[in-house]
C-alpha cells in the first residue's frame, strides 16, 4: 500500500492511498466536510461498484479503521471526545446517550457492518460506501447510485470516481461524523516510511480540524 500526503492552499491534507491498482482518497474539503472518493483503474465494464481491502498488515490506516469500527459498534461516538464521558467534577461517571435506539443508528450499523449513505440529502439515490471486517481485513464497499454532481467535490468527466460526503453539519448519521473526522485528523501519524509526511505529535498535526465546537453544541 502507497499513502502519499498534499496540502491544499488553506493547509488541510489530503490522503491518495493506493493499493491493487485502486486510489482511495481522503480529504476535507472547502465546505468543511469530509470526502472520501474510490477510484478503480483496473479495466471493467461497470465502475459504479468497487472495493478497497485493507489489511492489519497496512499498519495506521487498519488500526484507525479498526477504533472507528468499534466506536460505532458500540454506539458510542464520543468514544474520542473524551471531555464528554466525564461529569463535571470529574468523576468517572459516562455522560453517553443511547445512540443504538434510533432510527439513524440502525441504518448505520446492522450488527456487522457499518452503512454511510453520503450526506447530500438524497438517501434512496446517493452513493453509498459499506464497511465490514472479514478474515482480519476490512472491505470498504463502495457503490455509485447516480451521477455525481457535488459543487464542492470532485470534478469527475470520466464517471469513474465514486465520492461519498461525511457532512459535519446537519448529517443524517449525526454525530457519528465525528468518529470519521478524527479517523481523518489522526492520518497525521503517518510517518515518511509509509508517505510524504514526517511524523508529527498528534496535536501538532498541521490541518487538523478540532471537533470541539461541534462536541460542545451538541451539549445545548
Amino acid at each position: 500500500m502507497e499513502v502519499k500526503t498534499y496540502k491544499d492552499e488553506s493547509g488541510y491534507y489530503t490522503y491518495n492511498i493506493r493499493k491493487d491498482n485502486k486510489l482511495f482518497r481522503i480529504l476535507f474539503a472547502g465546505n468543511l466536510d469530509l470526502y472520501w472518493t474510490f477510484r478503480d483503474y483496473n479495466d471493467k465494464d461497470d465502475y459504479s461498484y468497487g472495493d478497497f481491502v485493507i489489511k492489519k498488515e497496512d499498519g495506521l490506516l487498519y488500526s484507525l479503521l479498526e477504533d472507528a469500527y468499534e466506536s460505532i459498534k458500540l454506539a458510542d461516538p464520543f468514544d474520542y471526545c473524551a471531555e464528554m464521558r466525564y461529569n463535571p467534577v470529574g468523576d468517572v461517571t459516562a455522560v453517553m446517550y443511547d445512540f443504538s435506539k434510533y432510527d439513524m443508528y440502525k441504518d448505520l450499523f446492522d450488527g456487522e457492518k457499518i452503512t454511510w449513505i453520503s450526506d447530500d440529502r438524497d438517501l434512496e439515490n446517493d452513493s453509498l460506501v459499506q464497511i465490514s471486517k472479514k478474515d482480519g481485513s476490512f472491505i470498504l464497499e463502495f457503490a455509485k447510485k447516480k451521477k455525481e454532481d457535488d459543487e464542492h467535490y470532485m470534478a469527475d468527466f470520466s464517471g469513474k470516481n465514486i465520492t461519498i460526503r461525511f457532512r459535519n453539519s446537519g448529517s443524517y448519521y449525526n454525530p457519528f461524523n465525528c468518529v470519521f473526522m478524527k479517523m481523518y485528523n489522526s492520518l497525521g501519524g503517518y510517518s515518511s516510511d509509509f508517505g510524504e509526511m514526517p511524523a508529527r505529535n498528534f496535536g501538532e498535526v498541521p490541518g487538523q480540524i478540532h471537533l470541539e465546537d461541534h462536541v460542545l453544541s451538541l451539549r445545548k
